[in-house]
Order: C-alpha cells, then structure tokens, then sequence
C-alpha cells in the first residue's frame, strides 16, 4: 500500500547509506540522518509484547518502521510522512528491504490520516524544536517543528487509534517530561514506563522515552540506558545490549 506522492528526482541532495545486519538505509537528503534517539526508540518501543499493527509517525527515512519490522516478524508496519521527496526516500528504503511486503508509507499530516485500522503500537520520534531555532530548510522545518506535528496532535490521535491496552511511545528532552504526563492523562493515556537515557556515564539525563497505555491499571517501570563509555565511540554495555540485533560491530 503505497499514497499518492510527488515524485521528485534525489540528485539535488546528498544522501548517505547505513548498514544495518539485516537492512540498510538512504538518509539525510530529503530527511535528517540517522540519529542516536530514533536507534534507540526503534530499539526500544514495543519490547516483551506481541504485535500485530504498528504505527510510525513522522517515519523520516523509515529508520524506526524498518528496525520495528525486523523485530516484530507478525506485524503490519505503517509509516506516516508528511513531505513528499522524505517519504519518497522512505519508500524506496522499504521497498529495498527483506521486510517490505509489511510496510506501508503514507504520505499524510496527522490531522488528515483516516484509518479504520486500530495500533497495538504507535510509536514517533516528533519534533521538539523551540519557536526560536526553527530551522531555515523548510522541509527541515516541517519535519521537525512543532508548529506540524505537537504533543497534543500525537496524543489525540493515540487516544482513538490504539487498541485495548494499546501503546504510544515517544522519545523527548527529559526537561519536557512533566509537560508530556499531564497532557498525556488528558487524553486518557497513562504512563507505563519510562527510559532515561545519558550520553555518558559523566552526563545528565539529556533524553527520556516514555510509554502510555490508555489503561489507567498500570505499574509504572523506570530504566537507564547510557550510550558511551567516557571515549568517543566506546559503546557502553547497555547500549550494546539493546541494540545489537542491528548494528554490525556489536
């Protein structure tokens, strides 16, 4: 299942490719490159359950939907991408990989995507950019600012799209936790757990991910993840741990 879309020519931007142990990926160009958070949350989300539907919203170049595929064997994954030549990417990313018979791209805002489908899990790496940094590239800019895809407009949508004890997972600076929670229990979503992430053992807290059920019987789990050693580079074992089903040197 693939939407209607501009179809645009890749040879005004500079892509890269990436290696993954069983996919590999086109990024930047049209979409940001792979980041440490989107590894992470698609490493992440969704763990000791058995899905069915996923949904990836603001899937960029498809990094998440993809590793949620490779982990999830059983499960359908669709990917909701708002810019034309970023979701071309994604596409085409999909359509290279061992798992594209059960990925879906969309390219449609939020506030436009009409599904009849119900999500075991709902998972996006959203924007977080202030008013103040809004980034001069305006495919950048829709991509990753607030103004297009907020809190709220994940919420929402959450909290009539997941099935019975459904999951929406999101990774933010940890500074915006106390936002996410009240708002979250506006919309009837209730935290079931929490991974607070530092770039170092040295570090603060930088990033948190956070996981809401719309099942207000919950007991809330907290985790720590650290991503390097105190040497550029030097992976920690945790991060080695959660993510070595996906990169080669691990």
């Amino acid at each position: 299942m693939f939407y209607a879309m501009k179809i645009n020519s890749f040879q005004k931007y500079k892509q890269n490719y990436f290696r993954f142990k069983r996919f590999g990926l086109f990024h930047g160009g049209p979409s940001f490159k792979i980041g440490t958070d989107a590894v992470i949350l698609g490493a992440w989300a969704g763990r000791k359950c058995h899905l069915k539907k996923i949904l990836d919203i603001g899937t960029g170049s498809g990094i998440i939907a993809l590793m949620l595929a490779q982990r999830f064997e059983k499960a359908d994954v669709y990917a909701l991408e708002i810019d034309g030549d970023t979701a071309l990417q994604a596409k085409n990313n999909f359509q290279s990989s061992p798992f594209k018979n059960r990925l879906f791209l969309i390219n449609q805002a939020l506030k436009n995507f009409e599904i009849k489908e119900k999500f075991n899990l709902i998972v996006s790496n959203p924007p977080y950019f202030s008013r103040a940094l809004l980034p001069q590239n305006k495919t950048n800019s829709r991509s990753k600012h607030s103004n297009s895809l907020s809190p709220e407009d994940l919420f929402l949508f959450a909290s009539k799209s997941l099935t019975a004890n459904g999951k929406v997972t999101i990774i933010y600076p940890v500074e915006q936790m106390n936002q996410l929670f009240s708002l979250a229990e506006d919309y009837g979503l209730f935290c079931s757990s929490k991974l607070y992430i530092r770039p170092t053992q040295n570090h603060e807290v930088h990033r948190i991910i956070l996981e809401f059920t719309n099942s207000s019987e919950v007991n809330e789990s907290e985790n720590n993840l650290i991503i390097e050693e105190n040497m550029r580079h030097q992976y920690h074992p945790s991060y080695i741990n959660l993510c070595k089903e996906f990169y080669l040197n691990f």
